[in-house]
Protein backbone atom coordinates (compact mmCIF):
# COMPACT_ATOMS: atom_id res chain seq x y z
CA UNK A 1 0.00 0.00 0.00
CA UNK A 2 3.66 2.02 -0.48
CA UNK A 3 2.23 5.41 -2.45
CA UNK A 4 4.23 5.41 -5.58
CA UNK A 5 3.15 7.90 -7.92
CA UNK A 6 1.42 11.74 -8.38
CA UNK A 7 -2.19 11.26 -9.77
CA UNK A 8 -5.89 12.23 -9.22
CA UNK A 9 -7.40 9.42 -6.59
CA UNK A 10 -10.56 7.67 -8.34
CA UNK A 11 -12.21 7.57 -4.70
CA UNK A 12 -11.68 11.11 -3.45
CA UNK A 13 -11.29 12.78 -7.13
CA UNK A 14 -8.14 14.55 -5.09
CA UNK A 15 -4.48 15.16 -6.36
CA UNK A 16 -2.46 12.78 -4.41
CA UNK A 17 0.06 10.34 -4.38
CA UNK A 18 -1.49 7.20 -5.40
CA UNK A 19 -0.64 3.68 -4.06
CA UNK A 20 -0.48 0.23 -5.98
CA UNK A 21 -4.09 -0.54 -5.79
CA UNK A 22 -5.91 -4.25 -5.89
CA UNK A 23 -8.67 -4.12 -8.37
CA UNK A 24 -9.36 -7.58 -6.26
CA UNK A 25 -8.63 -7.39 -2.49
CA UNK A 26 -5.94 -9.27 -1.76
CA UNK A 27 -6.74 -11.72 1.00
CA UNK A 28 -9.56 -13.16 -2.18
CA UNK A 29 -5.99 -14.25 -3.67
CA UNK A 30 -4.96 -16.45 -0.95
CA UNK A 31 -6.24 -19.54 -2.65
CA UNK A 32 -4.32 -19.25 -6.08
CA UNK A 33 -0.99 -18.75 -4.56
CA UNK A 34 1.51 -22.02 -4.38
CA UNK A 35 3.08 -23.05 -2.19
CA UNK A 36 6.10 -20.15 -2.53
CA UNK A 37 3.00 -17.50 -2.58
CA UNK A 38 3.31 -16.77 -6.05
CA UNK A 39 0.54 -17.13 -8.79
CA UNK A 40 0.39 -18.20 -12.30
CA UNK A 41 -0.61 -15.10 -14.77
CA UNK A 42 -0.78 -13.98 -18.32
CA UNK A 43 0.43 -10.84 -19.89
CA UNK A 44 -1.57 -9.97 -22.97
CA UNK A 45 -0.24 -7.48 -24.93
CA UNK A 46 -0.87 -6.40 -28.96
CA UNK A 47 2.19 -9.01 -29.86
CA UNK A 48 1.25 -11.96 -27.84
CA UNK A 49 0.46 -13.06 -24.18
CA UNK A 50 3.30 -14.57 -22.00
CA UNK A 51 3.40 -16.40 -19.09
CA UNK A 52 4.89 -15.10 -15.56
CA UNK A 53 4.54 -15.82 -12.21
CA UNK A 54 3.15 -12.50 -9.98
CA UNK A 55 3.76 -12.21 -6.17
CA UNK A 56 0.46 -10.60 -5.78
CA UNK A 57 -3.05 -10.21 -7.15
CA UNK A 58 -3.50 -7.41 -9.90
CA UNK A 59 -2.76 -3.74 -9.03
CA UNK A 60 -2.90 -0.50 -10.36
CA UNK A 61 -1.91 2.86 -9.30
CA UNK A 62 -5.65 3.76 -8.37
CA UNK A 63 -6.21 5.28 -5.13
CA UNK A 64 -4.58 7.48 -2.37
CA UNK A 65 -3.42 5.97 0.91
CA UNK A 66 -6.35 7.15 2.66
CA UNK A 67 -8.83 5.76 0.36
CA UNK A 68 -7.18 2.29 0.25
CA UNK A 69 -7.53 2.81 4.07
CA UNK A 70 -11.18 3.72 3.96
CA UNK A 71 -11.99 1.09 1.63
CA UNK A 72 -9.58 -1.61 3.83
CA UNK A 73 -11.44 -0.47 7.16
CA UNK A 74 -14.93 -0.30 6.32
CA UNK A 75 -15.38 -3.16 3.58
CA UNK A 76 -12.47 -5.68 3.50
CA UNK A 77 -11.09 -6.15 6.75
CA UNK A 78 -14.48 -7.01 8.67
CA UNK A 79 -15.30 -9.76 5.59
CA UNK A 80 -12.09 -11.47 5.67
CA UNK A 81 -13.62 -14.02 7.79
CA UNK A 82 -17.36 -13.86 5.63
CA UNK A 83 -15.42 -14.68 2.68
CA UNK A 84 -13.45 -17.45 3.37
CA UNK A 85 -16.46 -19.40 5.02
CA UNK A 86 -18.35 -18.82 1.48
CA UNK A 87 -15.24 -20.40 -0.01
CA UNK A 88 -15.08 -23.29 2.30
CA UNK A 89 -19.03 -23.56 3.01
CA UNK A 90 -18.41 -23.35 6.73
CA UNK A 91 -20.34 -21.37 9.15
CA UNK A 92 -18.56 -19.06 11.39
CA UNK A 93 -19.41 -16.95 14.28
CA UNK A 94 -22.37 -14.83 13.35
CA UNK A 95 -22.71 -16.60 9.27
CA UNK A 96 -25.16 -18.98 9.10
CA UNK A 97 -25.54 -21.28 6.16
CA UNK A 98 -27.71 -24.17 5.24
CA UNK A 99 -28.10 -26.07 1.83
CA UNK A 100 -31.26 -27.09 0.16
CA UNK A 101 -32.66 -28.29 -3.20
CA UNK A 102 -35.49 -26.08 -4.46
CA UNK A 103 -38.18 -28.68 -6.41
CA UNK A 104 -36.45 -28.24 -9.85
CA UNK A 105 -33.52 -30.00 -8.48
CA UNK A 106 -31.41 -26.26 -8.37
CA UNK A 107 -28.76 -26.26 -5.32
CA UNK A 108 -29.11 -23.18 -2.96
CA UNK A 109 -27.15 -21.72 0.02
CA UNK A 110 -28.94 -19.77 2.37
CA UNK A 111 -26.85 -17.22 3.65
CA UNK A 112 -27.39 -15.19 7.10
CA UNK A 113 -25.87 -13.10 9.53
CA UNK A 114 -23.93 -10.61 6.94
CA UNK A 115 -23.70 -6.95 7.61
CA UNK A 116 -25.83 -6.26 4.62
CA UNK A 117 -24.06 -2.78 4.36
CA UNK A 118 -20.33 -3.52 4.32
CA UNK A 119 -20.81 -6.58 2.33
CA UNK A 120 -22.85 -5.25 -0.53
CA UNK A 121 -20.10 -2.15 -0.87
CA UNK A 122 -16.97 -4.71 -0.49
CA UNK A 123 -18.43 -6.53 -3.50
CA UNK A 124 -19.41 -3.15 -5.54
CA UNK A 125 -15.96 -1.37 -4.82
CA UNK A 126 -14.79 -4.88 -6.61
CA UNK A 127 -17.54 -3.89 -10.10
CA UNK A 128 -15.94 0.19 -9.10
CA UNK A 129 -12.87 -0.84 -8.94
CA UNK A 130 -12.44 -3.10 -12.43
CA UNK A 131 -14.35 0.02 -14.19
CA UNK A 132 -11.96 2.60 -13.35
CA UNK A 133 -8.93 0.63 -14.18
CA UNK A 134 -6.89 0.72 -17.45
CA UNK A 135 -5.86 -2.64 -17.26
CA UNK A 136 -6.43 -4.64 -20.25
CA UNK A 137 -7.95 -7.49 -17.91
CA UNK A 138 -10.88 -5.36 -16.94
CA UNK A 139 -11.49 -3.52 -20.68
CA UNK A 140 -15.03 -5.18 -20.62
CA UNK A 141 -16.31 -3.35 -17.27
CA UNK A 142 -17.52 -0.36 -17.99
CA UNK A 143 -20.48 1.29 -15.77
CA UNK A 144 -20.81 4.19 -17.53
CA UNK A 145 -23.14 6.89 -14.96
CA UNK A 146 -23.64 4.27 -12.78
CA UNK A 147 -19.42 4.16 -11.91
CA UNK A 148 -20.02 7.67 -10.14
CA UNK A 149 -23.04 6.81 -8.28
CA UNK A 150 -21.06 3.66 -7.40
CA UNK A 151 -18.26 5.90 -5.80
CA UNK A 152 -20.34 8.13 -4.23
CA UNK A 153 -21.67 4.94 -2.29
CA UNK A 154 -18.01 3.95 -1.34
CA UNK A 155 -17.21 7.26 -0.50
CA UNK A 156 -20.46 7.89 1.43
CA UNK A 157 -20.66 4.44 3.26
CA UNK A 158 -24.56 4.48 1.45
CA UNK A 159 -25.42 0.84 -0.04
CA UNK A 160 -28.78 2.13 -0.83
CA UNK A 161 -32.04 -0.52 -1.47
CA UNK A 162 -31.26 -4.35 -1.76
CA UNK A 163 -32.44 -3.95 -5.50
CA UNK A 164 -30.22 -1.05 -6.50
CA UNK A 165 -26.81 -2.84 -8.26
CA UNK A 166 -27.71 -6.18 -6.87
CA UNK A 167 -24.87 -8.97 -7.14
CA UNK A 168 -25.91 -13.05 -6.84
CA UNK A 169 -23.68 -14.90 -5.45
CA UNK A 170 -22.69 -18.35 -6.59
CA UNK A 171 -20.57 -21.07 -4.74
CA UNK A 172 -18.72 -23.18 -6.98
CA UNK A 173 -18.84 -26.94 -6.25
CA UNK A 174 -15.50 -27.06 -6.91
CA UNK A 175 -12.61 -25.75 -5.73
CA UNK A 176 -10.76 -23.33 -8.48
CA UNK A 177 -7.40 -21.98 -8.26
CA UNK A 178 -8.39 -19.30 -10.50
CA UNK A 179 -9.51 -15.45 -10.68
CA UNK A 180 -11.25 -15.12 -14.30
CA UNK A 181 -11.59 -11.87 -16.39
CA UNK A 182 -14.43 -10.99 -15.68
CA UNK A 183 -17.93 -10.87 -18.55
CA UNK A 184 -20.15 -8.36 -19.97
CA UNK A 185 -23.42 -9.50 -21.24
CA UNK A 186 -27.39 -8.95 -21.04
CA UNK A 187 -30.15 -10.71 -19.10
CA UNK A 188 -33.70 -9.74 -19.40
CA UNK A 189 -32.65 -6.39 -20.86
CA UNK A 190 -29.91 -5.63 -18.15
CA UNK A 191 -26.16 -5.21 -18.30
CA UNK A 192 -24.59 -7.98 -16.20
CA UNK A 193 -21.16 -8.27 -14.94
CA UNK A 194 -19.85 -11.85 -14.15
CA UNK A 195 -16.81 -12.73 -11.86
CA UNK A 196 -15.01 -15.81 -10.81
CA UNK A 197 -13.10 -15.21 -7.68
CA UNK A 198 -11.55 -18.47 -6.95
CA UNK A 199 -14.52 -20.48 -5.17
CA UNK A 200 -17.17 -17.85 -5.52
CA UNK A 201 -18.88 -16.33 -8.69
CA UNK A 202 -20.61 -12.50 -8.26
CA UNK A 203 -23.07 -11.91 -10.91
CA UNK A 204 -23.99 -7.82 -11.00
CA UNK A 205 -26.96 -6.38 -12.60
CA UNK A 206 -26.57 -2.69 -13.34
CA UNK A 207 -30.17 -1.26 -14.62
CA UNK A 208 -32.84 1.33 -13.66
CA UNK A 209 -35.46 -1.88 -13.37
CA UNK A 210 -33.77 -4.21 -11.25
CA UNK A 211 -37.17 -3.96 -8.85
CA UNK A 212 -38.78 -5.49 -11.79
CA UNK A 213 -36.46 -8.72 -12.00
CA UNK A 214 -37.84 -11.85 -9.82
CA UNK A 215 -34.70 -13.84 -9.58
CA UNK A 216 -33.12 -10.65 -7.98
CA UNK A 217 -34.95 -11.69 -4.80
CA UNK A 218 -31.81 -14.39 -3.91
CA UNK A 219 -29.83 -11.22 -3.99
CA UNK A 220 -28.35 -9.65 -0.51
CA UNK A 221 -31.05 -8.71 1.37
CA UNK A 222 -30.81 -5.57 4.28
CA UNK A 223 -31.55 -8.23 7.10
CA UNK A 224 -27.97 -9.71 5.84
CA UNK A 225 -29.72 -12.76 4.38
CA UNK A 226 -29.06 -14.12 0.37
CA UNK A 227 -29.30 -17.13 -0.95
CA UNK A 228 -26.55 -18.18 -2.78
CA UNK A 229 -26.94 -20.35 -6.37
CA UNK A 230 -24.51 -23.55 -5.84
CA UNK A 231 -23.22 -24.83 -9.05
CA UNK A 232 -20.43 -26.69 -10.85
CA UNK A 233 -17.26 -24.39 -12.25
CA UNK A 234 -18.69 -25.85 -15.68
CA UNK A 235 -22.14 -24.48 -15.34
CA UNK A 236 -20.44 -20.72 -15.41
CA UNK A 237 -20.45 -19.32 -18.73
CA UNK A 238 -17.52 -16.73 -17.61
CA UNK A 239 -15.29 -19.95 -16.15
CA UNK A 240 -15.93 -22.13 -19.65
CA UNK A 241 -14.48 -19.19 -21.81
CA UNK A 242 -11.82 -18.66 -19.76
CA UNK A 243 -10.91 -22.21 -19.60
CA UNK A 244 -11.23 -22.11 -23.73
CA UNK A 245 -8.77 -19.04 -24.01
CA UNK A 246 -6.43 -20.57 -21.11
CA UNK A 247 -6.39 -24.05 -23.57
CA UNK A 248 -5.58 -22.00 -26.34
CA UNK A 249 -2.61 -19.63 -25.00
CA UNK A 250 -0.89 -22.86 -23.35
CA UNK A 251 -0.80 -24.31 -26.83
CA UNK A 252 0.38 -20.61 -28.11
CA UNK A 253 2.76 -20.93 -25.50
CA UNK A 254 3.91 -24.00 -25.86
CA UNK A 255 4.52 -23.92 -29.70
CA UNK A 256 6.54 -20.80 -29.16
CA UNK A 257 8.81 -22.58 -27.21
CA UNK A 258 9.59 -25.50 -28.99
Amino acid sequence: MRATKEGVCGLCRTPKELCDSHIVPEFMNKPVYAADHKMIGFKENDSGVKSYRPQKGLYERLLCVSCEGHLNKFYEHPHISTWEALCRWQEQSSLRISYGVSEKGTEFADVEGVDYSSFKLLLLSILWRASIAKRREYRSVTLGPYEEKIRQMLLERNPGPQMLFPCIVTLLKSPVRLIAEPAKGRYAGHTTYQFIITNVSLWFFISNRTEQEPMLEVALKEDGSFQALVSEPEEIPVYNSTMQWLRRTKASLSRNRS
